[in-house]
């Protein structure tokens, strides 16, 4: 670890001197930070769709939203790993597009919640390990009912969905 300029949590503790509480808790806020972009940029599978929750798709999504609720018979065509396109009605793409809201919200609800602990006197998170799992907690395979979803979106197995222009 020490390439990575990262101590674990045994090696903050044996430190000596101790870290101040003032630069744990600023440690342990960098950190959760960190881990809420890397869970909230993961991805998600929605009914078994493996969806990109990375900000240029969540921008796509967003854009492609608008349109629906303009249009709202609009028909989108996404392009996805294979270079094929998948047909989706605007009720669906609305639907993913909550399921990624819904993610990213989540994520930053943890780490809001982190935060809280940490700053708390006395802290209630003091440790990279409770960080980790509190992510960990965070679901990222939703099964909805998807009443009307077309066969095209509900493909054989997971598919990776690209937004981003190929």
């Amino acid at each position: 670890m020490a390439a990575t300029g990262k101590l674990t949590d045994d090696q903050i503790a044996a430190l000596d001197p101790p870290p101040s509480a003032d630069s744990i808790a600023t440690g342990l806020l960098a950190y959760s930070s960190d881990q809420r972009w890397q869970k909230e940029v993961g991805g998600i599978t929605v009914n078994g769709i493996y969806m990109p929750t990375d900000e240029q798709t969540q921008y796509t999504l967003t854009g492609a939203v608008t349109m629906v609720q303009v249009a709202p018979d609009t028909v989108i065509q996404w392009k996805i790993a294979d270079g094929t396109f998948v047909t989706l009605p605007g009720t669906e793409l609305v639907m993913l597009a909550q399921a990624v809201a819904t993610h990213v919200q989540n994520c930053f609800g943890v780490e809001a919640t982190l935060s809280t602990g940490i700053q708390a006197s006395p802290p209630t998170i003091t440790t990279r390990a409770q960080i980790d799992e509190a992510y960990a907690a965070i679901v990222t395979t939703i099964n909805t009912p998807a009443p009307g979803m077309s066969s095209a979106a509900q493909m054989d197995g997971a598919v990776a969905v690209d937004f981003r222009s190929t």
